[in-house]
Formats: C-alpha cells, structure tokens, sequence
C-alpha cells in the first residue's frame, strides 16, 4: 500500500474514508475530489514533483485535507502553518520559508476535472518530502521539519506493528493538524484503509469535552489521540469511555500519574507514548498491560526504532527520521551513523523509556542539575495541586534557583507544602520560589507553555518560606 488516495479507491472504492459532521464520504468519492483539487493546483501553477512546497493552513476542514491529498498525488511538499498563530507568526515562519499564501476557492467541486490525474502524475519518490512540518516552538522559533513519503509509511508500519489498525477503524482526528500527531492519523487511515472522523471546527472554543465524546459515541470511534490536557478535561466532565473505543493514544507530553488512574477508573484504555517531530510522531509506546521498569514510563522503542542515551540525552535512530530542516540544508539533523539528538533528557532501564525534560530546561543550580519535569511529577501528586510547572530563576548566589508555577486546588491545603516534598525530593530540587495562579499557559498542541510561564510569572514568584496559605490565599 501507498499514500496515494487514487490507488485506494481501487482497492476499496466503496469503505468511507472522512466523516465530517455534514456527510461522509467514501474512498472512491474522496479520490473525485481530490482529482478536481488536482486540477485547480495545476491550474494555478503547481508542477508535478515540484521542490518548492504549497503553503496550507492546516484547519480540520475538508478542503484542508482535500488539498493535502492532492499534494501528495502531485508528489508536491505541503507546508503546514498553524491557524492559532498569530499574525506575527505566521509572517515570520512565511518570510522565513520564502513562500506565500495562495487564495483558495470556496468549493473545488465547482472546478471542471481536468484529464485523468493517474495518467499524468510522476511516480513519487520515497525520499522526496511530503510535508514540512513545524515544531512547537515552546522554547523559540518554530523550525520547520522535512518529513519524506518513507518517513511517513516507516512510522505508520512502526505503530501499527504496536497497535494494530484495520480497515474496520475509525479514528478521531482532534488534534491540530499542523503538527505531525495530526497529519500522520490522516497517513495511518489512508495506509490501513480506515476511517477518519472529524472533529467540528470551532478554534474559538478549542476542545470541547462533551462534544468530543458525543462524536466518539455518535460515530463509534475506535482509535483517538489526545494530550493529556484533553484528557483531564474529559475526567473533569465525568465522561466515562465510549463502548466502541478501544484505545487512546496519549502523548504530546507528561502525563501525571494521577491522571492514568482515575482514566482507568472512567474505563478509559491509555497507552502513552513519546515522539517528536523530526522523527514523524511517536518513537515508543507503553505496553498494553501497563508494566513498566521504571515510574512514569512511556514504553519502549517500537519495532524498527532504535533508543540510547548518551551525556543523559536520548538519541533516536529509524527510518522515519527527518530528512532535514527546511530552509536549511538537507541531512544536517542526523550524525555520520543516522543518529538524531533529541532535545529532551530520559533514561532506558531494561528497554523502557523515562523523559525527564528538555535539555534547556535543566535548571543548575549550586553545580547541581535539576529537571523539572522530576519536580513537577512531586508537586502534582499533592492533593491541593490541579496543575504545576516549574522553571529556574537567576539567583546571585546559587547561579539559579527552582521556581513552581502552581494552580491550586485548595491553596489551605498548602500551608506545609515545603514540609511535604521534603522526604520526596532532594534538598537542591526543592522549589525556593512560588506563584500561585489562576491557569497555566498552554501551547497549541496542549503542552505547558514553560519559556512562557518563566515570562508570565517568574516576577510573581515569592520564597516559599514567606507564603501563608491558611486563610485560604497566600499572602
């Protein structure tokens, strides 16, 4: 099979392919589409193979997807711009990328089909790109990933080896689609010949709980994948999992334990998982039984992935590594032996990985490192602490200092918060610093904004040891 919705709707003309909330459509009414899409690309300028790729805002709607379908038909490089950046944003990353913003029709049904796309389209290249694909951005400028046609079809094998996916799947697509979790559901779908359900647009009211499990009953979704944001917001709303759901892929970033617990308590079946952009999702994946050799785990390396630490840094090595960033040069991500170095600290015991946090995030202070995501787990498993980040603050005498940005369930609760993280962490880990907030700050894909906590609440920040919480407040 290959990514190619021409070749499947000869395959399986008849199995629906995307369901949107207005109608649903099958492979063999999807590829009448895309073939019309082909034709207003041409029309436009677009050339079969072309290097320079086709700038998208990558909505959930149908033209976006309608669009990235026949990119790949024309063997054309999409580059994805997130719809929740700012103006700014989306000029820099534009001006950056040296492309623009074409105009899009209403409606590609109302274009005449042109010739027979299959008959004039070239044979895709495995190495050629498919997508440039745009980093968080959590810690500065988004960079922008070339991922190839192999990088995709590899990853796919690489979960479906893990968590099997079959034509008779329906997977629910409400994660952003300008980020690889999102783009590659829509790769997975087209691979195995499943179904894509799509979630309504609505960016003004981001991701509505009850909406969302109403979808997953409505449509009997199978598959989801969600940030442990999403998560936590359908525990709050007491929403116990859909019958038809088999399984929830949960990544994107750290998942408290806490919340793990009371998801199998609701029936929801987690597996969490650990990936990155550059190396086109997700690298490993816990086991479906949950055992683990270490706390925290994210599973280990799925089939094909290989995993080592080296200066405490996890390095990944697969075929579904990026083939360079875009404008830079191609290759210059990968060492001599095909090894990336991730940005993010972990450990391996027994094959099973543990993140710890990204590399710039290590706070030093006193000569000592601390990683915050370490922190972080502690201070969420207090009982009067909803939410938590922690980040380092310049301190003349210590070089920096641990500082906690918490929101509070009960702020009387934490009256011995000190006290209470004394047995569990080390004397240097200890938070010196804390501001109590409202909410915490949250990047696009549902990933605590920390660059932007530091910004936001690092001046807020008091000792520890000044704070009285036993009205209720500190004060």
């Amino acid at each position: 099979m290959n990514l190619s919705i021409l070749d499947a709707a000869q395959q399986c003309p008849e199995r629906e392919y995307i369901v949107t909330p207005e109608r649903t459509l099958t492979y063999a009414q999807m590829a009448q589409r895309v073939e019309r899409t082909v034709s207003w690309l041409r029309s436009t300028g677009v050339r079969p193979g072309q290097e320079e790729p086709f700038a998208l805002e990558a909505t959930s709607a149908l033209r976006t997807i309608e669009i990235l379908l026949s990119l790949m038909e024309l063997g054309v490089p999409a580059l994805l711009l997130h719809p929740r950046w700012t103006e700014l944003e989306r000029a820099s990353v534009l001006k950056r990328a040296g492309v623009s913003v074409p105009s899009l029709p209403d409606s590609f049904g109302l274009i005449p089909a042109g010739p027979p796309p299959s008959t004039s389209l070239p044979v895709k290249d495995p190495e050629s790109c498919l997508a440039v694909v745009y980093t968080s951005g959590t810690t500065g400028v988004p960079k922008g990933v070339r991922l190839s046609r192999r990088a995709f079809v590899a990853s796919a094998r690489s979960t479906s080896a893990a968590v099997p996916v079959s034509e008779t799947d329906r997977w629910l697509l409400c994660m952003p689609l300008a980020h690889v979790g999102g783009l590659s559901i829509i790769t997975r779908c087209l691979l195995a010949r499943a179904t894509v359900v799509l979630q309504p647009s609505a960016p003004s009211k981001g991701f509505d709980p009850a909406s969302v499990w109403r979808l997953m009953q409505d449509q009997e979704v199978t598959l989801v994948s969600l940030v442990p944001t999403q998560l936590q917001r359908l525990l709050d709303a007491s929403l116990r999992a859909p019958s038809s759901l088999r399984l929830v892929l949960l990544g994107g970033a750290s998942c408290p334990p806490q919340l793990l617990a009371r998801a199998a308590e609701h029936g929801w079946a987690i597996r969490c998982t650990y990936g990155l952009t550059e190396a086109c999702s997700a690298v490993t994946i816990a086991r479906a039984d949950g055992a683990s050799a270490v706390p925290d785990s994210c599973g280990s390396a799925l089939p094909g992935v290989e995993l080592r630490i080296e200066a405490g840094r996890i390095h990944v090595r697969s075929a579904a590594l990026l083939s360079g960033y875009y404008p830079e040069a191609t290759g210059a991500a990968l060492d001599d032996d095909g090894w990336f170095v991730t940005a993010d600290c972990g450990q391996l015991v027994d094959g099973d990985l543990r993140v710890l946090g990204r590399h710039d995030d290590v706070i030093v202070t006193g000569g000592e490192n601390v990683h915050p995501l370490e922190v972080e787990r502690e201070l969420l498993l207090h009982p009067g602490i909803d939410d938590a980040c922690v980040f380092g603050l310049s301190d003349e005498h210590w070089g920096q200092v641990v500082a906690a940005a918490i929101v509070a369930k009960a702020p009387a609760a934490l009256c011995d918060l000190l006290g209470w993280l004394e047995p569990r962490l080390a004397r240097f880990k200890l938070p010196r610093k804390i501001a109590v907030v409202e909410a915490l700050p949250l990047t696009p894909t549902g990933k605590v904004n920390r660059l932007r906590c530091r910004q936001l609440f690092g001046t807020q920040c008091r000792d520890i040891s000044e704070l009285s919480f036993e009205s209720g407040a500190p004060r």
